[in-house]
């Protein structure tokens, strides 16, 4: 965002059984402000192996000037409750990154929140530990007012596009267009192509 917004929480809900909370706001953010939509159930089993992305505010000395950024890692174990992902000793979740996002691409090729950082390596540079919340769709549905349509704007996404997992995703005319890969094809830029196709393994 090109300027901070601060709102008070009117009200917190905990989770009965998970490390997860819905805040309401006291005001509603400003349209600047585009939330991300939750993970679909079932679309994070196709990532295992593959990198998702970090984002928080968290720095490895407590150093009050903190800035938004982001590392990709790989997620190496998908459980029932919990996404684990694995910087391998070089990146990682820090102190003050606690609940925020883990993040990957949705059918339509917009990004998605699949987990909210639960606990974490001490070292700033080993497992983390999110809360899958592809699970709790029912419980954030019977809190939350429906979310509005993704936004399919290219954001950083390049002419070329990029090859996802079982997802190839390119920009035609600054809005996302994706082309999924399931079954016997993957995502790949052949020789000659200017875009990511789905292609035979």
């Amino acid at each position: 965002m090109a300027a901070s917004e601060i709102r008070d929480a009117a009200q917190i809900e905990l989770h009965p059984e998970l490390d997860l909370a819905l805040l309401r706001l006291e005001q509603p953010l400003s349209k600047r402000v585009v939330p991300l939509g939750l993970a679909s159930l079932g679309l994070v089993e196709g990532w295992q192996g593959n990198l998702v992305q970090l984002a928080g505010y968290g720095t490895p000395d407590g150093n009050e000037q903190r800035h938004l950024g982001f590392v990709a890692e790989p997620l190496v174990e998908v459980e029932t409750d919990t996404l684990v992902v694995d910087g391998m000793g070089v990146t990682g979740g820090c102190e003050g990154d606690s609940g925020g996002p883990l993040l990957l691409r949705g059918d339509q090729g917009q990004p998605v929140v699949s987990g909210v950082l639960s606990r974490g390596a001490a070292s700033c540079s080993g497992r983390d530990f999110y809360a899958r919340v592809d699970a709790i769709d029912e419980w954030v549905s019977s809190l939350a007012i429906p979310p509005a349509a993704p936004s399919l704007d290219c954001g950083s996404l390049g002419p070329k596009g990029q090859c996802f997992p079982h997802l190839a995703l390119r920009c035609a005319e600054h809005v996302l267009a994706a082309t999924s890969c399931i079954g016997a094809t993957t995502c790949r830029v052949e020789a000659g192509t200017a875009s990511p196709a789905c292609g035979a393994e």
